[in-house]
């Protein structure tokens, strides 16, 4: 893990993908580069019919990936 002073080192970045897709392409991001942090926030909904009542996770930012690297890795090159 890298210490605090070290963080200035992160280059962030935001990927526009199809909204509902967020999850499955986070995943294969992950796999094809393992040197990125791939973030895609879900929260979780309350759904209700009737008595029935079951909760779902959904995206926070629907269409929306967010990464983290080593400014040293060329990100933007995916």
């Amino acid at each position: 893990m890298r210490q605090a002073e070290d963080q200035s080192d992160w280059a962030y970045g935001c990927l526009y993908c199809r909204a509902g897709s967020e999850r499955e392409i986070a995943r294969s991001l992950e796999r094809l580069y393992p040197v990125l942090a791939v973030i895609a926030p879900e929260k979780v909904r309350r759904r209700r019919k009737g008595r029935l009542v079951w909760e779902e996770r959904v995206p926070l930012f629907p269409g929306y990936i967010f990464i983290r690297t080593n400014a040293a890795f060329e990100a933007f090159q995916l």
